[in-house]
């Protein structure tokens, strides 16, 4: 059953890595709902991704009793309840990512799974047609890895 909980704002994707890193829930089990806008800039098309609901995650977990361990999670705040299995349909179905990733050299980026999710960065170079170096800010350090299109996304 999922269940919605409440997180300091602008902290889903931390939590998510606190929560799957200490593998309390697995990668799948933790949903952070996005949805992209578009906006004009001058006479240019910008596309953003966005949390659809900020400052909260979804969780999958069997009942209520097994998230004591949730009290002591850096950002977390609190269970608001149950989300039903509706609910979570209309979720998913307004969630409207693409699939195909539309970055260039130099665009920001966040990642949204893995050991990284919640690190932004930038886009140093594309390596192949999906893969990408990209360089990260992770606890203060300057960092280059190569990561997979299916887990950044272009933020603004």
């Amino acid at each position: 059953m999922w269940w919605a909980a409440q997180v300091a704002n602008d902290k889903e994707y931390d939590t998510k890595r606190e929560i799957v890193s200490s593998e309390l829930l697995g990668e799948d089990d933790v949903f952070i709902p996005r949805i992209q806008s578009y906006e004009m800039k001058g006479d240019k098309l910008e596309k953003k991704t966005e949390t659809m609901m900020p400052g909260y995650v979804l969780l999958n977990f069997r009942d209520k009793k097994h998230v004591t361990w949730l009290e002591s999670l850096t950002n977390y705040i609190k269970l608001i309840g149950p989300v039903t299995e509706s609910e979570m349909e209309n979720i998913i179905e307004r969630e409207n990512i693409p699939v195909d990733l539309d970055v260039e050299d130099g665009d920001k980026i966040i990642v949204t799974k893995g050991p990284f999710a919640g690190v932004k960065g930038n886009i140093k170079k594309e390596l192949d047609k999906n893969k990408y170096l990209c360089k990260l800010v992770f606890h203060g350090n300057d960092i280059e890895v190569e990561l997979d299109s299916e887990i950044i996304e272009k933020i603004s």
